[in-house]
């Protein structure tokens, strides 16, 4: 059984209001690319499709032409998508039949109350099955018996699981929380028995990377950088399974990116406005790329300082997108969230801003049960919208 697994393509997501429909084009035109040159029984779309759950018509059409396009170069290949937390589980439904012609399956929601249950959830590809396991599940459906009758119906071929959530021990790293949003982790036992898959294709965290020891679960990652701060490389996941029970042999494929996303002077360093124009003075003229410069500073940026950005970048085929502001911590000291911009402010941890207003009215934080509370706040937000 041989699988392309992808997911978090996040179409229609913009870049400090930059459109980045090319490098949707471009992520899909790659994507398309890997499954001609490849011939999978499947490929598997883990969910955020789009992101949000109200695209503009000319997001959906992207995805409805990469959709046709991929059944056009490999009609034997199998499409499948499930709806993520960015996704409109009912619009991923909408037009199943039209889907359904081009070979592609488009699941939204899963519930045991469906008249089709449970046959609908489990697609067999030729060389196996695949359970389609949605991020909008209904309480009290019961998965376990799903993966028992997907078991029956592969006979002894491969089966393959895919959904959309945060496993513990997950490395999310680089992620904007307004994207990632605030999904419960759970263990991988809790969300689908372990023993009843052979492969675990997983979407929602950005970072390509296995889950556990045995090989069997995996985030293949977004293959198309989503913030400045996914600073590491973006792939789509090869995945080849002989027979039911095997480890299945799996392999990165890189997609490059057409506009990388670019932090000056690097991830992780801050230096002084006048430091960071030279920067972006010296980038290469002639590379494209969307720019994020990392300033440190001990008051308000001048008002000059995007124009600044801008004049540098003349001549240059790279776009300056933010300005990423950091308060030198004796600054802080001094004038307190009072003195800050709306936009430096935006760009600080809400953390910071609690012990910033706790230190402006004079408020002694016992930071042990701080830093308790923040560890349950950051393991669920209820109040998180996007969730």
């Amino acid at each position: 059984m041989k699988i392309v697994h992808t997911s978090d393509w996040h179409v229609g997501c913009r870049l400090y209001d930059n459109d980045r429909s090319a490098d949707h084009r471009h992520m899909a035109s790659k994507i398309i690319e890997i499954c001609r040159d490849r011939r999978p029984d499947a490929l598997l779309i883990a969910g955020d499709l789009f992101d949000n759950d109200r695209p503009s018509a000319a997001d959906e059409r992207l995805v409805a032409d990469t959709l046709a396009r991929l059944h056009a170069e490999v009609p034997e290949m199998t499409v499948i998508a499930i709806a993520g937390n960015h996704d409109s589980p009912s619009r991923h439904e909408s037009h199943e039949a039209v889907y359904a012609a081009a070979g592609v399956v488009m699941i939204g929601r899963i519930t045991d109350r469906d008249p089709d249950w449970p046959g609908r959830y489990i697609i067999d590809v030729g060389a196996g099955v695949v359970v389609a396991v949605p991020f909008y599940i209904a309480k009290g459906t019961d998965l376990a018996r799903l993966m028992a009758e997907a078991d029956k119906i592969a006979d002894g071929r491969p089966v393959v699981a895919m959904g959309h959530t945060t496993l513990r021990g997950s490395d999310t790293t680089g992620h904007d929380p307004r994207i990632i949003g605030s999904l419960e982790a759970v263990e991988a036992s809790e969300f689908l028995p372990p023993s009843s898959y052979d492969y675990l294709a997983l979407g929602h965290i950005h970072r390509s990377q296995r889950v556990g020891a045995m090989g069997r679960i995996r985030y293949s990652g977004s293959p198309l950088a989503v913030s400045f701060d996914e600073a590491y490389p973006h792939s789509v996941t090869w995945v080849e399974i002989e027979r039911r029970g095997d480890i299945p042999a799996t392999g990165k494929i890189e997609i490059d990116q057409p506009r990388p996303l670019v932090t000056l002077p690097s991830p992780g360093r801050w230096v002084a406005l006048d430091e960071a124009l030279e920067c972006l003075r010296e980038f290469p003229d002639d590379t494209e790329a969307f720019v994020r410069l990392n300033v440190k500073t001990d008051r308000a940026l001048p008002a000059s300082a995007n124009d600044d950005a801008r004049r540098a970048a003349v001549g240059k085929r790279c776009r300056v997108c933010h300005i990423n502001v950091r308060r030198q911590a004796e600054a802080v000291s001094e004038s307190g969230a009072s003195g800050m911009s709306v936009d430096e402010l935006r760009m600080v941890a809400p953390a910071d801003v609690a012990r910033l207003y706790a230190q402006s009215v004079g408020v002694a934080l016992d930071e042990e049960l701080f830093d308790e509370i923040l560890t349950q706040l950051t393991t669920v937000n209820p109040d998180d919208e996007t969730a």
